[in-house]
């Protein structure tokens, strides 16, 4: 354990947001101009320039946008907007688990939205005037119903049978490549655990704790996983960010989280990796600037531990925040290429080589200065794995916009009656 973490590249690369950067400048103007209606349709021009194509009625009063098994409706009134996303109908044997597992998340995850029950159906509800949509605040308000729905329909289906409104529009990876990243996830979680028991037995458990937290979101980096392996990685890492936990229990969840990750059958994992059609990103979009301002601190205290040659530390303080900006952030591509070369390069190197090499990817964020990061090698990355093939991923979009548009019609039917 004297040299820094191994490296492996993700194996969707080009799975980027269709985000319209110009349209959200336009999104913001027409906010400020108190063009609140056309705010409104600048932001999803912004999220995806089909949405209003495919998913709108024909005064665009009502869109209707498909999000994995859920969907996300919104009502554009002349004064109000109101945002429901149905994601599961209830068992008639398991309502009271479901109905108190609800009521936990109202009073403590959720922020904004909240979760309602209408007839047998389960949706997360949230309305506001017109001029309180910010385009901030509304963007994040549906993402957050996205995330949530996405999240706690897996949930509610597995641990009390609940059904899911839709089937989700699901790409399989082939049998050969889901051997190969069930083999990596597998590897990362291992070397994730002997790192942390390495510490452990030190007596250094928060650096243990690190250990363990790289691990987690270097697996969400390389495959970003779906469904109730997300769910499990995710809370392990809720547990660490939470104050009220010691860093033993801290510890605890997140170990169990990637021995979940070990003990994955290929079947599970084919459930586990997969890429779901969804329209609203789940990962927060993060410009150089927004990076520069949330990692100075993070530079600063690295910078300070290299200058005392705590490399080992100044390493893992690195991974750390490197791993979470791949892991939580929609980025731009040079951003991705500097923090994977730099991944790269300190991978297996001894400490003291690794945090000056991990140190300079930080400080292209801190000072955000260079338009392009500087490499001392010509090539790119390379893909160990082989990458997802996206050309013929979008080639079948049209399938899949026709297939829930359909499901999508038939579920309104049957919504409106409830």
């Amino acid at each position: 354990m004297h040299n820094c973490i191994s490296f492996t590249p993700t194996i969707q690369k080009n799975l980027s947001s269709k985000n319209n950067i110009a349209k959200w400048n336009e999104t913001l103007d027409s906010y400020d101009n108190k063009d609140y209606r056309q705010a409104i349709y600048n932001l999803f021009d912004y999220i995806d320039e089909d949405i209003l194509k495919h998913y709108a009625n024909a005064d665009r009063s009502q869109i209707v946008i498909p999000q994995g098994s859920a969907v996300v409706i919104v009502d554009i009134g002349a004064d109000t907007i109101s945002i429901k996303t149905p994601f599961v109908k209830l068992p008639a044997d398991k309502q009271l688990p479901i109905l108190r597992k609800c009521t936990e998340l109202n009073f403590g995850s959720m922020s904004l939205p909240q979760i309602f029950l209408e007839g047998d159906t389960l949706s997360l509800s949230y309305s506001m005037p017109v001029e309180l949509c910010e385009p901030y605040k509304l963007y994040d308000t549906l993402r957050d119903m996205a995330t949530n729905a996405d999240k706690y329909d897996d949930e509610f289906v597995s641990k009390f049978g609940a059904t899911r409104i839709m089937d989700p529009q699901i790409s399989h990876y082939p049998d050969e490549q889901l051997q190969e990243i069930q083999t990596n996830v597998i590897a990362i979680a291992d070397e994730a655990l002997k790192y942390a028991a390495y510490y452990e037995s030190k007596r250094d458990l928060l650096t243990a704790g690190d250990s363990l937290f790289i691990g987690i979101n270097r697996i969400k980096y390389y495959a970003d996983p779906t469904g109730v392996l997300n769910n499990k990685l995710s809370d392990a890492i809720s547990s660490f960010y939470n104050r009220s936990n010691d860093i033993n229990a801290k510890i605890k969840t997140m170990r169990g989280a990637l021995e979940a990750v070990k003990n994955l059958t290929l079947a599970e994992s084919k459930d586990a990796f997969c890429i779901t059609y969804q329209l609203i990103p789940l990962k927060s979009n993060a410009s150089r600037g927004y990076l520069k301002d949330w990692i100075a601190k993070q530079y600063e205290y690295a910078e300070s531990l290299v200058n005392k040659e705590n490399y080992s530390m100044a390493a893992m303080y690195n991974l750390y925040t490197l791993y979470v900006i791949l892991a939580d952030f929609n980025i731009d591509e040079n951003s991705s290429k500097a923090i994977e070369y730099s991944l790269k390069k300190a991978a297996d190197k001894p400490w003291a080589e690794a945090a000056p090499i991990l140190l300079k990817a930080m400080k292209f964020f801190y000072l955000n200065e260079q338009e392009v990061f500087d490499m001392e090698e010509a090539e790119s990355v390379a893909t160990e794995t082989p990458a997802f093939d996206t050309e013929a991923y979008m080639k079948g979009i049209n399938g899949i916009v026709d297939q829930y548009k359909s499901m999508i019609g038939n579920f309104m039917k049957g919504f409106a009656k409830n």
